[in-house]
């Protein structure tokens, strides 16, 4: 396990921040990834992004526990998303559509 400090206001800071997902407007914050050998990520954000020994400590007990649930940024739900054949999904209803037993789906993933 690795601990990053970086100043929001160096420029290479930029580059950090964006692998995290987070922006200059979110600092002061802190945040976990978990990295996968095959390149999968899983970040995990703080409910609270107070910054305590106890508030952080706690946060990462947590993650590590596996009691944690990670945060997957995902764009809004569309409000039409059900009213075609063909429907449109994020992260936030992902599991809803892909994990229902009851029909076949077939999925593809595209940038728009």
């Amino acid at each position: 396990m690795k601990f990053i400090y970086t100043k929001v206001d160096d420029h290479a800071s930029h580059y950090l921040l964006g692998i995290f997902r987070l922006k200059k407007e979110d600092a002061p914050t802190y945040a976990f990834m978990k990295l996968f050998p095959d390149y999968r990520t899983i970040f995990y954000y703080p409910v609270d992004t107070k910054m305590t020994s106890k508030k952080v400590t706690g946060f990462v007990t947590q993650v590590l526990d596996g009691t944690l649930a990670p945060l997957y940024r995902s764009e809004k739900l569309h409000p039409r998303w059900n009213k075609y054949p063909v429907k449109v999904f994020v992260s936030n209803n992902y599991h809803e559509i892909t994990q229902d037993r009851n029909r076949s789906v077939f999925v593809q993933l595209c940038k728009i």
